[in-house]
């Protein structure tokens, strides 16, 4: 099935494009369990700039709240009365006083057919987030359809390469590369990830060099951008976290400027192009 009304984002690659898509969800969410169809500005802002905020540390609401009416999914009544500087923006003073949106005709029948808002809203997820994000993006727009129990629906999603967690695995010794945690069960290694330094979802290959074998934690962590890693493969904690709690300490200060386990064949350690998408588009520093 064709997914309908694809989304116009600020950059292709940029972390910043994260702000429209979840934009769409939480409306789409609102839709889900009120019917809401109708949203002003004023009610949007404080609740999708903290959402905003928390995944991509710039609370801009602004522009894709506006912006979703150039990809066919709102429409504002008093578009008129809401004026565009020199540089295309719009009035924030504006969109405060005369921000009303609806859902268009066509997208709001679009998503009237369940399957059709599974399919958006997994295209969406897909095609913006790593796979590590995806439950908690869900659970902070109140879009809970994957725990709803509907197996009707089935989503054709890009295929990983299924040997890829296995290779990465292989190649790190089954060790995280940040602090060697490694565990077996009933003969097989758990709570191991293989992460994508560059995202599965911008087309990030599923070889070694862009991957680690991280811990469910760190994975977490990574993909949210708390730290990255320099050229020399030292881990950069960003500035903008903190906490005075011992697992803090314990998980990431420790580890704070100190190299990864490396892999011992050159060509499996991390590329530095991948790494250095992660510092320019995920790390929160």
């Amino acid at each position: 099935m064709t997914v309908l009304f694809p989304l116009r984002t600020q950059s292709s690659q940029g972390i910043r494009a994260l702000n429209k898509p979840i934009t769409i969800l939480w409306l789409i969410g609102q839709y889900y369990h009120n019917r809401k169809t109708e949203f002003t500005f004023n009610e949007v802002e404080p609740i999708l700039s903290d959402i905003i905020k928390d995944f991509t540390g710039a609370p801009n609401i602004v522009d894709p709240f506006w912006r979703l009416k150039n990809d066919g999914i709102l429409s504002f009544p008093n578009e008129n009365k809401i004026r565009i500087n020199k540089s295309g923006g719009v009035s924030i003073v504006d969109l405060r006083e005369y921000g009303i949106a609806g859902f268009s005709n066509d997208f709001l029948k679009y998503i009237q057919n369940y399957e059709n808002l599974v399919l958006y809203c997994e295209t969406i997820l897909d095609t913006y987030f790593a796979g590590s994000m995806e439950e908690e993006i869900l659970f902070r727009v109140a879009l809970d359809y994957r725990s709803s129990g509907d197996k009707t629906v089935a989503i054709k999603r890009r295929k990983r390469d299924p040997k890829f967690r296995e290779l990465v695995a292989t190649a790190y010794n089954y060790q995280c590369a940040i602090c060697g945690f490694h565990l077996m069960l009933g003969g097989s290694s758990i709570a191991n990830e293989a992460a994508h330094i560059k995202w599965h979802s911008y087309r990030g290959p599923d070889t070694v060099s862009n991957g680690l074998l991280l811990c469910n934690l760190h994975h977490k962590l990574f993909d949210r951008g708390v730290f990255t890693f320099s050229k020399e493969y030292k881990m950069n904690l960003s500035d903008k976290v903190s906490s005075h709690s011992e697992g803090f300490k314990r998980w990431l200060i420790e580890y704070n400027e100190k190299p990864l386990l490396l892999p011992r064949k050159t060509d499996w350690v991390p590329s530095e192009d991948y790494l250095q998408w992660h510092r320019m588009n995920v790390y929160l520093g």
